[in-house]
């Protein structure tokens, strides 16, 4: 009966460390696993920070493009309107001028110019 004790405490000996290290086992895995989570999280974030930024700079970048597009439109505008202002007073100047054509008296014919020539022999 005693080897049948002796052999019963061993195997329940066996079977406490067994358990005892499947638990420590576990808590390691656990804290593994936490760990991996933890690495994963920063990671992300990381990523999520880093696309943030490049689209900003994206943004940033598609800002200051369409400010320059603005701007070619503007200085082109003020360039037309410029060039319209000149045809404008081009256009005055010119009517000013034939104003001044219609005012300024014709020249006397000191002769009238001659009949015209009837070749019908009348």
């Amino acid at each position: 009966m005693a080897s049948s004790n002796e052999s019963s405490n061993s195997e329940k000996s066996d079977l406490a460390s067994f358990l005892r290290e499947l638990v420590s086992q576990q808590k390691e895995q656990r804290k593994r696993d936490e760990r991996l989570a933890q690495e994963q999280r920063e990671r992300d974030e990381r990523l999520a920070q880093e696309q943030r930024e490049r689209d900003e700079r994206l943004a940033q970048a598609q800002v200051k493009m369409f400010e320059g597009f603005i701007n070619q439109q503007r200085e082109r505008d003020e360039r037309l309107a410029n060039q319209l202002q000149e045809m404008r007073e081009d256009s005055r100047n010119i009517l000013k001028r034939l104003d001044r054509v219609d005012e300024t008296p014709k020249p006397q014919r000191l002769f009238s110019p001659p009949p015209p020539f009837d070749i019908s022999g009348k």
